[in-house]
């Protein structure tokens, strides 16, 4: 098993980690809130997010935009109010999910496609959103996009698409459409979820209930994989750490009653 610190528990499901201004910003789905959480294991509630909170971002100016789930929404916040952003319900299928947001302001946004608890899998779209909010399908037949990331400055999107378990990766155009789409890596035993970009340009890849952080270098090769004794979810890399949002369980129910969600610092030989 990979060694690790709990830098913070008693969470339900966090998800959405995101580096910033020193801290690790995150989303507890069932707290219905974002949070922040310092060096020193400090956790702040940052805002409250009734309709479930999954993916984060920042725009250039510093406003935080929140993928809120249950609602099809991303959610602006800035000087301390909540405000719509976004409304992608004519666009997606099921819940929102995971979310990135580029330098300039535009954001790329995910969803489920069909309930996990109910229905058989189908494909569904990928979203752009652009910084003044208007949105649009910008890719079809997505199977569950997840976690993203971008590589080459921004100018490459990879996806992890869950169900189909792979990432996938576009080219990205001055105006935000995608192009060349390609797989480049797979998890063939697993789903991938989370995904961020290490210091050294690697891909890191949390793998739903499977219990693994995989490593891919840029072209899918991979470098390595390590076991833990908890599900992952997602992750990311800041103030020289790597953070996983963790948890035993994931139906809402199980995570409330038992709240065994963590945040976890990966240390590595």
């Amino acid at each position: 098993m990979t060694h690790y610190d709990a830098a913070a528990s008693g969470l339900t499901f966090p998800e959405g980690p995101r580096w910033r201004d020193g801290k690790l910003w995150f989303s507890d789905f069932y707290s219905r809130a974002v949070y922040t959480l310092d060096a020193g294991g400090t956790i702040e509630k940052i805002v409250e997010v009734p309709g479930q909170p999954s993916g984060l971002g920042f725009m250039p100016n510093g406003d935080l935009l929140i993928s809120s789930m249950r609602d099809q929404k991303v959610l602006r916040f800035a000087n301390g109010a909540l405000s719509l952003h976004a409304d992608l319900s004519a666009l997606v299928r099921y819940h929102g999910n995971d979310m990135i947001v580029l330098s300039n302001g535009r954001a790329y946004v995910g969803n489920f496609g069909f309930d996990p608890n109910g229905e058989e899998p189908r494909t569904t779209t990928l979203v752009k959103i652009e910084p003044d909010g208007s949105a649009g399908i910008v890719a079809e037949d997505m199977a569950f996009p997840n976690g993203m990331a971008t590589l080459d400055d921004e100018r490459v999107l990879i996806v992890a698409e869950s169900v189909a378990q792979h990432l996938t990766a576009f080219d990205i155009a001055a105006d935000g459409s995608l192009s060349n789409r390609r797989v480049i890596a797979r998890t063939p035993e697993c789903q991938p979820d989370g995904i961020c970009i290490d210091a050294d340009g690697n891909i890191l890849v949390t793998t739903m209930v499977c219990d693994k952080l995989v490593t891919f270098a840029r072209d899918g090769t991979l470098l390595r994989t390590d076991t833990f004794d908890t599900h992952l979810w997602a992750v990311a890399v800041g103030g020289g750490a790597t953070w996983l949002c963790a948890s035993d369980h994931y139906l809402e129910a199980e995570t409330v009653a038992k709240r065994t969600g963590r945040i976890l610092r990966l240390r590595r030989p």
